[in-house]
């Protein structure tokens, strides 16, 4: 229903793009340019999807494309088009550190009951008992429940449990190397969401695992495992979360 309700609503915005270009072209839209039109409409479209859905990514992103298309006009060309893509993206980061989305309070609820926000704390200040460090920024875990932050840093995690249930990745302005290929499930299903904004992430898994891809992506590259028929499906991965302004690819090994 939610992908339905999605779908419904930019193609209402595609068509009303549509109309607007016929409105102009019958002269009913003095002195406007047809590009500033349609992409007003895309990007505007984007920013109240945005507040809509509490999402900041597409709130401070659309507005600055929204900056782009009208720079003239608002004479801001000075800050136009990288400074402000960037600045879009800072306070995307911004306001992901201060605030916790929904996406975020609904996966701890379904899918993370055994690593709740006073293990996250210890996870943070010192590394919790099922985590152990072999350098800066390479480390182990083992545990039902995984959960890691990286930002603005490189890393290494290797995830190590034989009895997973589930993996939460949180990565804001950095790039991270998570490996599952030596983890077990502790069913036939794994559960991992992904946070990552400006960044990039690559996931490594069994060779036998079976991949459904349900991450919402914005400006970013998603690189699936091209070789589906190698699983057998006695585990399915099901990601989830958020990539934005970032690279996220996933490979069997």
């Amino acid at each position: 229903m939610k992908e339905r309700g999605k779908n419904v609503f930019w193609g209402v915005i595609f068509i009303a793009a549509a109309i607007f270009w016929l409105i102009n072209e019958l002269g009913y839209l003095p002195n406007i340019e047809m590009g500033h039109i349609v992409f007003s409409v895309i990007w505007g479209a984007m920013v109240v999807n945005g507040l809509v859905h509490r999402e900041s990514f597409g709130v401070f992103m659309g507005l600055a494309f929204l900056a782009i298309v009208w720079d003239k006009e608002l004479k801001i060309e000075a800050i136009t088009p990288w400074p402000v893509i960037g600045a879009a993206i800072l306070l995307t980061i911004g306001w992901s550190l201060l605030f916790k989305g929904k996406g975020r309070r609904k996966w701890k609820r379904n899918y993370s009951h055994g690593f709740h926000d006073r293990d996250r704390h210890l996870f943070r200040k010192n590394a919790n008992s099922n985590d152990e460090k072999d350098g800066e920024n390479e480390s182990h875990a083992d545990g039902e429940y995984i959960f890691h932050e990286n930002r603005y840093s490189a890393a290494q995690k290797y995830i190590d449990s034989q009895n997973l249930k589930s993996v939460e990745i949180i990565n804001k302005a950095g790039a991270i190397d998570v490996y599952l290929d030596s983890a077990k499930a502790a069913g036939d299903t794994v559960y991992m969401r992904v946070e990552c904004s400006a960044g990039a992430m690559n996931t490594y898994i069994p060779r036998n695992w079976n991949v459904e891809n349900h991450i919402e992506c914005f400006g970013s590259a998603i690189d699936e495992p091209e070789n589906q028929d190698v699983a057998v499906n006695d585990v399915t991965l099901i990601l989830s979360g958020t990539v934005r302004a970032s690279a996220f690819g996933i490979e069997r090994v």
